[in-house]
């Protein structure tokens, strides 16, 4: 009997270093998909990443990543995206890869130059709006001017950090890691969506999918 009790109150002794320790020891919190923007935090909920076909003229493939606030709804297509509803924060940002079907992870910089904006490694255009209404069409947007963005991970899971700045200098940090769905713009789209995009700076990708 005595036996027995001294091993029940050495297993109750293990039991309480170890819950102990555990309360010493908290892990850390995750990392939340979010952006930052004037000292504010805007959550993100998922990430769309449309592929124009076909390859741009120095041989790299051209990406859209749209990143959603939770006050979005995305109606998909088979292969693209019928429409969006709601409104909130999102933010569109234009890369070249060398890669097909997926950005190749990487850092990515952004380019101000024209001519520089089909070179691989670079981000030729960025958007954000912080109150985007789908069904007007309408709110303020904020033109990204330079920065960088990490894209690590795959196809399936991705990883992306960024640091950018709008264009009036303001910085844009910010964080995505989980699941994504990819999506393509057929030929005759990527046309229709550059061709707006040359007449204003508005969203396209969110414009041309409403």
């Amino acid at each position: 009997m005595k036996k027995s009790l001294k091993a029940l109150i050495l297993l109750l002794s293990i039991g309480l270093f170890f819950t102990s320790c555990h309360r010493n020891n908290p892990q850390p919190k995750p990392q939340p998909n979010q952006f930052t923007y004037k000292g504010n935090d805007y959550e993100l909920s998922s990430l769309y990443v449309m592929e124009y076909q076909g390859q741009n003229s120095t041989g790299g493939y051209d990406f859209d990543l749209a990143f959603f606030s939770p006050g979005f709804t995305v109606y998909e297509g088979k292969n693209d995206i019928d429409s969006i509803t709601g409104s909130g924060p999102v933010m569109v940002i234009e890369l070249s890869s060398k890669t097909q079907n997926f950005p190749s992870p990487r850092t990515y910089h952004v380019v101000t130059n024209s001519s520089s904006g089909d070179q691989t490694g670079t981000i030729s255009f960025g958007d954000m709006y912080l109150d985007y209404d789908a069904a007007t069409d309408d709110g303020t947007d904020y033109l990204i001017d330079g920065g960088t963005m990490d894209i690590s991970g795959s196809m399936s899971y991705v990883e992306i950090k960024f640091s950018l700045v709008d264009e009036n200098g303001n910085a844009v940090t910010g964080y995505y890691k989980g699941a994504v769905k990819r999506k393509y713009y057929s030929t005759e789209k990527s046309l229709k969506v550059v061709n707006k995009y040359q007449k204003n700076k508005a969203l396209r990708f969110v414009v041309d999918h409403r």
